[in-house]
């Protein structure tokens, strides 16, 4: 499915919710970004990539999908400026506890 152009969309999709499924999340990140490259337009996927982030603690790809997600208009700009927020913050707190150590 991920050969055929036509079928690539799909394909993407159904691998995520497959690894959604069975909690793999990282992989499950993998390709619903892959999928947001493609076509940053498709329904809830950026909320479902938003909780993903929020089990792996990736926050700098945070900002990144934020920026994105303003730039083509999928959210407003207090969504953008309250996920840039958090994930600044919590980016702080990981730096704050490593530099105590």
């Amino acid at each position: 499915m991920l050969k055929n152009s036509s079928m690539k969309l799909l394909g993407l999709r159904g691998l995520m919710e497959q690894n959604l499924r069975s909690q793999d999340f990282h992989h499950a990140f993998i390709y619903g970004e892959k999928l947001f490259n493609l076509n940053p337009q498709i329904d809830k996927l950026y909320t479902t990539l938003v909780n993903i982030i929020g089990k792996t603690n990736n926050w700098h790809k945070l900002i990144y999908l934020t920026d994105q997600s303003f730039k083509y208009r999928i959210i407003d700009k207090k969504t953008h400026a309250n996920n840039k927020s958090i994930a600044f913050f919590e980016i702080a707190k990981i730096k704050y506890k490593s530099s105590e150590q």
